[in-house]
């Protein structure tokens, strides 16, 4: 029976996998009548949910799971990412952490920290959170870019600049960049008028 269960998990994981993510749901739902308390089907349930933007159902199997196994990091971010969703965000903080506890060199969870305290407007923090998921993995575009909206939000217009160039640079997401591009252009116009402005001197 256990293998039967293992082989109907490993079949819903693949469909997860190829973004067939209702079958797989329906499968993780057949599931969860035969088994008992099982990680893997509440993992299961709760990450096809959230693929399918239902937090509410997210939510709730993410903690069931969590409950079973609060080591798996994964699950940790995808919870703290479904709370952040539900605007819960000073839990969603407390889940990243206590993940952080565990994990110390996890840049995802710093980004996601970062990303909670940039909604929260704590710019301050939210820089420091950043700037660790850069320094832990400098590779992560989308880390530029939140550095780079934080930096404008703070009214550091040079550093926001320096900084959506370095994203520029790195990603790959073409719609992205094309509103970006546009975004620097007015940008650094605004910068340019300002730097002129403060090199006038009134006239006597």
């Amino acid at each position: 029976n256990n293998d039967i269960t293992t082989n109907e998990i490993l079949y819903a994981q693949n469909l997860y996998s190829n973004g067939e993510y209702k079958k797989a749901r329906a499968i993780y739902t057949k599931l969860l009548s035969t088994t008992n308390d099982d990680y893997r089907v509440y993992i299961g349930l709760a990450d096809t949910a959230l693929a399918l933007n239902m937090n509410t159902y997210a939510k709730e199997y993410y903690e069931k799971a969590i409950q079973l196994d609060n080591t798996d990091m994964t699950a940790l971010v995808h919870y703290a990412q479904v709370l952040y969703q539900l605007k819960e965000y000073d839990l969603a903080l407390g889940v990243l952490d206590k993940a952080i506890e565990n994990d110390k060199k996890n840049d995802k969870l710093y980004y996601n920290k970062g990303l909670i305290n940039y909604e929260l407007k704590n710019y301050n923090l939210a820089q420091s959170n950043t700037q660790e998921a850069i320094n832990l993995n400098a590779n992560e575009a989308d880390y530029y870019y939140l550095l780079a909206l934080i930096y404008e939000s703070m009214e550091n217009t040079q550093k926001a600049i320096e900084t959506y160039q370095i994203f520029l640079g790195m990603s790959q997401d073409n719609s992205l960049k094309s509103q970006v591009e546009n975004h620097l252009k007015k940008l650094t116009r605004k910068e340019e008028k300002t730097e002129k402005e403060e090199n006038t001197e009134p006239e006597s």
